[in-house]
């Protein structure tokens, strides 16, 4: 998984390591299923203060459409964990709807049971 931060504010180094390696934790487990993860951070009013670190993060999946997550907060490292959270919840369950949809898919063609019901069926006729 290749994570690309992007930040309109002066980012330290410090803080973009933690929110690198917030987003590898909470992606762990499903890092063979996302290609890339996106990582915009900016500051919403400026530098008056407040709550205003936004953090938006995408998750581009392997033949599935991108999942993104945003948050605001007092600080990036909230926002980002806040995100990096959630992230990883939407991409699970994005995931899990797949593979049901896919193993819920009918296989085509009749079944043997009812080929046999339809044999059955013909010898009790003649």
């Amino acid at each position: 998984m290749l994570l690309k931060i992007t930040s309109q504010i002066e980012l330290s180094a410090e803080d973009a390591s933690a929110i690198e390696k917030r987003v590898q934790t909470a992606m762990s487990r499903l890092s063979g299923d996302v290609e890339v993860v996106d990582v915009v951070v900016r500051d919403v009013n400026g530098p008056k203060g407040g709550v205003d670190q936004f953090v938006r993060l995408t998750a581009h999946l392997k033949g599935l459409p991108a999942i993104t997550v945003s948050d605001c907060h007092r600080n990036v490292l909230g926002a980002a964990t806040s995100c990096a959270q959630r992230l990883s919840q939407s991409v699970r369950r994005q995931l899990d709807r797949f593979r049901h949809r896919r193993d819920a898919t009918p296989m085509s063609g009749p079944s043997d049971a009812s080929s046999e019901m339809t044999a059955t069926s013909e010898e009790q006729l003649n």
